[in-house]
């Protein structure tokens, strides 16, 4: 395999779109959040382009997450596109059932590369949207047979909202660029075990230097946060940074409740101040790297669909060092004392909206 480390939109969006316009066979395009704003219209146009081409072309996106205007549908649809729905909420017995959600973000290209991680699409991505500022994301651009985890993931989506197998190439094709050993995770509710907590686990009770962590969202399920506690009492440098602003006040005041306990324990938690905070990555010493889709909350543990990218890869596993190490720079440390100092309302406040951990 190949692996390379995309920083943010402004380098993933055209690996993105190079990838869709050097496609020749077929392309998966699935997203949690696909806006119809400039972003979103010009991959629209791109994937249409294809399709008129005679690529084959499918289209999936969540029904919670995004809400795409039935001319545009349509006008895809025209192109040749396939469209399709990933809506939990079909069916009388699921008719309210907006819990599992699919959160994966995922180009793939006929069997051949795939670019996934914690971007959506839509130009607040790009810093365009003034409430958030600079949007900071991280992605992986995959070549090589490990994107056949990928194209399962998407099969199996594909199978369950439209009911229908899809049709592509399953040989896997080894990169002539990079020998990296790379693991495709999928994860979601319908496991036999809940395996994003367990592997989130396993990789930070592996950690013996060194754990660094950017979520944008932390509700901490207890055996999480219990694991990264320990780790920093048996002497791990354990950092997490995290949002100073959000897109989901509730999430950002549940949070520091979690904070507060883990400075406790000895882990370092840094606020980002340079925009709005949304990548997934994580570094363990200097052997694993990961980017994916998964929150350190409840939601991505228990309840969604996620996607994440593992490698041991050297120049990936120093890339990630390096991205870390510029976000720090732009970072705040907090420390106990700043939560000493709060008042009992705020307090309270943060309390009552970590009762609403579950489902957050």
């Amino acid at each position: 395999n190949a692996i390379k480390l995309l920083v943010n939109a402004e380098t993933a969006y055209p690996v993105m779109l190079e990838e869709i316009e050097a496609a020749k066979d077929y392309i998966l395009f699935q997203f949690y959040i696909f806006r119809c704003d400039e972003t979103g219209l010009r991959f629209a146009q791109a994937l249409m382009k294809k399709a008129r081409e005679g690529v084959s072309v499918r289209f999936l996106y969540d029904e919670i997450g995004s809400k795409i205007p039935k001319k545009l549908v349509k006008e895809m649809k025209r192109a040749g596109i396939e469209v399709g729905q990933f809506n939990t909420t079909k069916g009388p017995k699921n008719r309210f059932q907006i819990n599992f959600r699919n959160h994966r973000k995922l180009v793939l290209v006929d069997g051949r590369v795939a670019v996934a991680g914690g971007l959506n699409i839509g130009d607040e991505h790009l810093g365009k949207n003034p409430k958030y500022g600079a949007w900071r994301d991280t992605d992986v651009r995959l070549e090589g047979p490990a994107v056949l985890s990928f194209q399962t993931a998407f099969a199996r989506d594909w199978f369950w909202s439209q009911g229908k197998m899809i049709k592509g190439n399953w040989q896997g094709q080894a990169s002539e660029s990079g020998d990296s050993k790379v693991l495709g995770l999928h994860t979601g509710p319908i496991d036999d075990f809940r395996t994003c907590l367990l592997v989130h686990l396993a990789l930070i009770n592996a950690a013996t230097k060194r754990l660094w962590i950017a979520t944008p969202y932390m509700v901490l399920p207890d055996t999480l946060g219990d694991a990264l506690a320990l780790a920093a009492l048996r002497g791990v440098d354990v950092r997490l940074i995290v949002p100073s602003r959000s897109d989901n006040r509730v999430v950002l005041l549940a949070s520091k409740v979690y904070q507060r306990e883990l400075l406790v324990a000895g882990v370092r938690i840094f606020r980002y101040d340079a925009g709005f905070l949304h990548q997934k990555s994580m570094l363990i010493d200097d052997l694993v790297g990961v980017v994916g889709s998964a929150n350190l909350d409840y939601r991505s543990m228990f309840l969604n669909f996620e996607l994440s990218i593992i490698s041991n890869d050297t120049v990936f596993v120093s890339e990630l060092d390096t991205m870390f190490a510029g976000d720090f720079e732009h970072s705040t440390e907090i420390f106990s004392k700043d939560f000493e100092k709060r008042r009992f309302w705020p307090r309270l406040v943060e309390k009552c909206a970590d009762l609403f951990a579950p489902i957050l």
